[in-house]
């Protein structure tokens, strides 16, 4: 016995299981290319939490590629600045964050990633071969040479109560279910890394760090202790404030440490009358990935694939690459102009830009503001010693940008050359 998960005349040639970012960009570029794509979630709407907020350059030609950027760029706005600061508020090093300054193509953009999924839902919901169903928890997965299938239980059905599933098929399958990724698990793949040792805790918050503080868009505070960051995520003012905690703190208690570590780590000491507490989000950090990211026809994408800890927002950016290389791989298989070996190479060039560029370089920016003594850093940190003694020069600015620029990878250079 079986629920309906949506027509009877129709089967997707792409099911995308998630609708966090990745997933929706990876529906919508294919839809855009007239691919059926069911999107099946096991939440009943768009993730609220507070989570990533900023889309480097790779980030951005993704997005533009999608016709979405324009989108972004009037709902969110071009940070300029990023500094590493000791706990008083001295600046230790600065670097140009948009690159607007020396005009570059691909500015980096802010807007946070909820309100990235509702700008891609608006334009999801305009194509009539893209069907979203919300949800829908799939709990095992198969295939054959042909094709491939989700076992899939309605959330609230009877079905549910009674542990009946629905089989739901389709040529290709893409895992964009997140770190604790059902696609992943049941596939047998691992997740390969290291948990941190090292409690977080990302809140929004409205207080005025620029205008109290003079703070610039983004704000690393460099310190064993009370290390934190402090970014501007909203056009309207609203920060992102990400701070270390003692491990073994339960969610109740952490949240009921919030005050008081406000008042310890921010200039001025603030009390909870100084500010507006939208949200506060406890949670573990990881550098971990999957030992690949194809089996068969099923493909991994975002957090199912790698994870790392938010400080250069790596992950997001990291995760909206895969999601366009991946479209650009699986447009070409369909439509015939490249063929299935392509998603071979995709695994294989994406696990290549997690190990050399997102896992070291999230590491290092990680160990440089928990670990660091702020006192003796340049000393010890070439990253902001280069900064510090630039003095903002171009050319140092542009060698940075085109090492990010390395996370991005054009796919339809294999259409007609794969083998």
């Amino acid at each position: 016995m079986e629920f309906d998960c949506g027509p009877k005349s129709r089967q997707a040639e792409v099911i995308v299981v998630g609708a966090g970012p990745c997933g929706l960009l990876t529906a919508l570029r294919l839809g855009q290319a007239n691919v059926q794509v069911d999107i099946l979630e096991t939440a009943s709407e768009l993730d609220q939490r507070p989570r990533a907020t900023h889309y480097s350059s790779p980030a951005v030609i993704e997005l533009r590629k999608a016709g979405v950027f324009e989108d972004v760029e009037k709902a969110g706005f071009h940070p300029r600045l990023v500094t590493w600061r000791k706990p008083d508020g001295t600046e230790i090093a600065r670097m140009p964050m948009s690159t607007l300054e020396i005009n570059y193509p691909y500015p980096m953009v802010c807007l946070p990633v909820s309100a990235l999924g509702g700008i891609l839902m608006s334009h999801i919901s305009k194509l009539p071969n893209i069907k979203v169903l919300w949800g829908h928890r799939v709990v095992k997965t198969g295939q054959s040479d042909h094709d491939a299938w989700v076992d899939v239980m309605k959330n609230g059905s009877l079905f549910e109560k009674i542990g009946i599933t629905s089989k739901m098929k389709a040529l290709w399958i893409v895992g964009t279910d997140g770190a604790n990724s059902t696609i992943r698990k049941d596939l047998g793949l691992t997740f390969e890394g290291s948990t941190w040792d090292k409690q977080l805790v990302a809140t929004n918050v409205y207080y005025p760090f620029d205008e109290k503080n003079g703070w610039t868009d983004s704000n690393f505070i460099i310190t064993p202790d009370n290390w934190f960051m402090a970014a501007k995520i909203t056009k309207d003012g609203l920060w992102r404030v990400t701070y270390g905690e003692v491990m073994g703190c339960s969610d109740e208690e952490l949240v009921d440490r919030q005050a008081s570590k406000f008042e310890k780590m921010i200039l001025g000491a603030p009390q909870p009358s100084d500010y507006k507490l939208v949200s506060i989000s406890p949670y573990k950090i990881h550098q971990r990935r999957a030992n690949r990211f194809r089996e068969g026809r099923f493909l991994l994408a975002g957090d199912a694939a790698h994870i790392c800890n938010p400080f250069g927002g790596l992950g997001l950016t990291g995760g909206i690459v895969d999601a366009g290389n991946l479209s650009d791989a699986l447009i070409g298989v369909i439509a015939g102009l490249a063929d299935e070996s392509i998603l071979n190479k995709y695994s294989e060039i994406r696990i290549k830009a997690f190990d050399e560029i997102v896992n070291p370089v999230s590491t290092e920016n990680f160990q440089r503001i928990s670990e660091q003594d702020p006192e003796t850093v340049l000393a010890t940190d070439k990253f902001l010693a280069m900064l510090a003694n630039s003095n903002s020069d171009p050319k140092v600015v542009d060698f940075l940008h085109t090492k990010v620029m390395e996370l991005q990878h054009d796919f339809t250079q294999y259409y007609h050359k794969c083998s």
